[in-house]
């Protein structure tokens, strides 16, 4: 049976990939966070829009025109940016 050795760059890079999984989640995290934070009108865009819909559907759902559909997920995106600041470099 073949032996494999590990070399140190070996566990750094398994090391790196934890990391980079646990700041994942810790950003998914504070992503889901943020987003319970946004107003009700911002929030239902952007979870209409991760799930899919066009904005013209999200604007017909919320019985608006398309471009305050376009507004709310613009200020969402803003407000998303500013709470997940540390995230983002």
């Amino acid at each position: 049976m073949p032996t494999v050795e590990l070399t140190e760059t070996d566990d750094f890079a398994n090391d790196s990939e934890a990391g980079e999984m646990t700041d994942r989640a810790a950003f998914n995290d504070a992503l889901e966070k943020a987003i319970t934070e946004l107003s009700d009108e911002q929030r239902e865009v952007v979870e209409l829009r991760r799930n899919g819909m066009s904005f013209k559907e999200i604007a017909e759902r919320q019985k608006t025109n398309l471009n305050t559909a376009l507004c709310r997920m613009h200020y969402a995106v803003n407000n998303l940016r500013s709470k997940l600041r540390d995230f983002i470099n």
